[in-house]
């Protein structure tokens, strides 16, 4: 299963290096469906001094800015379930930290969340979210660690306090929703060769099982990784994953322009998309 497939892969360490579209206004009715603070606080987001743990400072127009990517996210979902695209790229998004009703690490509202739940509400049935961040997507994780309807997989950095600090292999879900969290702990050492092998073989594994109908993924990087540009299309390239409508979550928050540009053509160039 897929917890067996993680564990033989084990805790990696290697010699290498690790570390579109138009947007009507977001529905008021999904937003609030995850995150209930939303429209209260709207009169007043940009104006809070502080976050949670100092990282999620309110700033101008901060309501705006949420409901800008959120949109994306939800039109992206739409456009998959018309038919009318395959895959769909939000270039800005992929706040995969925030929580319910808090903000946390940088994320104010979790528009992976929202995109799945308004894939779950055009009609899909098994959603998968594959989360390539360097650190763990513990806001989606906990959205759905108690339900079948979506699976969630991160690969991610973990140890030493490195934030959040969540994301053990053994953490797969409670309740109906048990062996629907997969988690990939990994340390710093991996490289391109064995990062894709890792990939391959937990996503293989999870889609001869789950079988789903779609697919989220969230690919920022989130801090420094040794990886090459071009790991992140040649895993989705190398399983799949090019088969399924995909969800595509590119967020630059917290790399340069640069490098944001050279990884967004880095996606169209080995996706296997074009």
């Amino acid at each position: 299963d897929y917890l067996e497939t993680v564990r033989q892969v084990g805790i990696y360490r290697a010699t290498g290096g690790i570390g579109y579209l138009a947007t009507p206004d977001a529905s008021q009715r999904i937003l609030s469906k995850y995150n209930i603070s939303v429209d209260a606080g709207r009169p007043a987001m940009g104006d809070r001094p502080g976050g949670h743990e100092g990282d999620c400072p309110g700033f101008s127009n901060m309501y705006e800015f949420c409901n800008l990517y959120t949109t994306l996210t939800v039109t992206a979902a739409r456009r998959l379930a018309e038919g009318k695209d395959r895959i769909c790229l939000n270039f800005h998004g992929g706040m995969h930290h925030a929580k319910q009703s808090a903000a946390s690490g940088f994320c104010y509202v979790n528009d992976c969340v929202v995109g799945i739940l308004e894939l779950l509400r055009q009609g899909f049935k098994r959603v998968v979210y594959i989360d390539v961040d360097i650190h763990h997507g513990d806001g989606v994780e906990e959205a759905f660690f108690t339900t079948d309807k979506v699976l969630t997989i991160s690969f991610h950095k973990y140890g030493n306090g490195f934030f959040p600090s969540t994301g053990a292999i053994n953490d797969i879900g409670l309740g109906g929703g048990r062996g629907h969290a997969i988690n990939v702990p990994l340390h710093e050492g991996i490289g391109d060769a064995a990062y894709i092998e890792v990939f391959k073989r937990v996503i293989d594994a999870a889609f001869e099982r789950f079988k789903p109908e779609a697919i989220v993924s969230q690919m920022a990087v989130g801090g420094r990784v040794n990886v090459s540009l071009r790991l992140t299309g040649s895993s989705i390239r190398s399983t799949g994953i090019a088969r399924t409508p995909l969800l595509e979550i590119v967020s630059a928050a917290l790399t340069s322009p640069t490098s944001a540009t050279r990884r967004r053509s880095c996606i169209w160039r080995h996706t296997g998309y074009q």
